[in-house]
């Protein structure tokens, strides 16, 4: 009987210590998902002024090709920069893709982990 009181305590004290890293580890979770929330927003915001910022060059296009007097260094110039903003969204794209695959990825992996580790303690603890 004192065994088994002794094993329940274990067992016990197991499952409060398993409980209190699972909520730390749900409130790192949340930290992270903040975190890639505020990420995401900022990306966004900077693809919308980048987007604004191609309109704009686009439309000092057209009126440079209106305007063929002051034309073609005003064209090449307006080009460049919509390449150059082109060139920063792409950048910018593939470091949000990738950071936003490696904290899928680092969630996959603590899931697998956190998933593996609770059900070895089931079996332990049955």
């Amino acid at each position: 009987l004192d065994d088994a009181q002794r094993r329940l305590e274990g067992a016990e004290r197991a499952l409060d210590e398993r409980t209190k890293e699972k909520n730390a580890q749900e409130k790192k979770l949340q930290i992270l998902e903040k975190r890639k929330e505020e990420t995401s927003r900022l990306l966004h915001k900077a693809l919308h002024q980048s987007q604004k910022e191609v309109q704009i060059a686009t439309n000092k296009l057209g009126v440079v090709e209106k305007d063929r007097s002051d034309g073609f260094a005003r064209i090449e110039e307006s080009q460049q920069r919509v390449q150059e903003l082109e060139s920063r969204i792409e950048d910018e794209r593939k470091r949000a893709t990738e950071g936003v695959n490696n904290r899928i990825a680092s969630f996959q992996k603590f899931g697998k982990t956190y998933f593996q580790q609770e059900t070895l303690d089931k079996i332990i603890c049955a």
